[in-house]
């Protein structure tokens, strides 16, 4: 006949201990009733989903930290750091998963730090190879290996994550918000425009004021910068020439009044993340 392990009893101890105490039961008798409920590791979800928070915050942690220095890692770099900070989550969860008595929390933690990772490295691979896909599928694949995770653990963890994944899949396939997977990215790319313009010096404050302002009119003139930072027209015109020689505006009109600028990467991005499907264009 199969034996059921069953969980020991909160405050069992205690109550054994009292019987313990008032003779009832002998020291032998009470370690016997203990022993029918063996003492287990792990006691519900609260260490699981705490862990799985902080590995989501820190996963999101180094993600940013990644996106913000991004420009100035080399290519062989930037792969080693996606596909080895992928292996060390995973590696280190696999390696605590092997002790005798495993810490689960820790292990769950840890591999949803991975899964979190592997996310990142979607799209990090894709902006590494200029690779131009809908960026929904990146959270179809995402979900996929979060579901292969939640199968082999099996895990907890993974499985309502492969299932919030796959269920934003679908939302965003029926709604057919079909930009390309760098669509996704404007923010890395204004960040990466901010750093080398704070190389300026002393004009990097003001440049900075019209770097701002570009992100949220990508095509203005002079005069309208002045209105939107207060800055007066010539240091608005000298920020902007700072800008063009740093190629991240590009003066359109040629001449020497009424003269209209452009961030044009920035704003070439925001158009494809508008773009309808070619098979509703008209």
């Amino acid at each position: 006949m199969r034996v059921v392990e069953q969980r020991r009893p909160l405050g069992v101890e205690q109550e054994v201990a009292q019987w313990q105490a008032e003779g009832l039961v002998d020291s032998a008798l009470a370690q016997r009733i203990l022993g029918r409920y063996p003492e287990t590791a792990e006691r519900g979800w609260g260490r699981i989903v705490f862990s799985a928070i902080g590995a989501v915050l820190v996963g999101l942690g180094v993600i940013l930290f990644f996106a913000y220095n991004w420009h100035v890692i080399p290519k062989p770099a930037k792969l080693a750091l996606v596909f080895g900070a992928l292996a060390a989550a995973h590696g280190a969860a696999m390696t605590l998963a092997r002790d005798a008595e495993p810490n689960r929390a820790q292990v769950e933690g840890l591999h949803a730090l991975g899964t979190m990772l592997f996310g990142a490295g979607i799209w990090l691979v894709a902006q590494i190879y200029h690779i131009d896909e809908l960026y929904p599928n990146a959270f179809l694949v995402w979900s996929l290996g979060a579901l292969a995770l939640a199968w082999a653990m099996p895990s907890r963890v993974q499985a309502p994550l492969a299932l919030f994944l796959i269920t934003f899949w679908a939302g965003v396939e029926t709604l057919q918000f079909r930009a390309p997977m760098h669509g996704a990215l404007p923010p890395v790319l204004a960040s990466a425009d901010a750093q080398r313009i704070e190389g300026l010096g002393r004009a990097a404050v003001s440049a900075l004021e019209i770097h701002r302002a570009l992100q949220r009119q990508p095509l203005a003139t002079a005069a309208s910068l002045v209105a939107a930072t207060g800055l007066t027209p010539a240091t608005v015109n000298k920020s902007l020439a700072h800008l063009e020689r740093l190629g991240v505006v590009t003066e359109l009109t040629r001449k020497q009044r009424g003269r209209v600028f452009s961030y044009a990467r920035y704003a070439d991005i925001l158009n494809e993340g508008m773009a309808l499907p070619d098979r509703e264009r008209p």
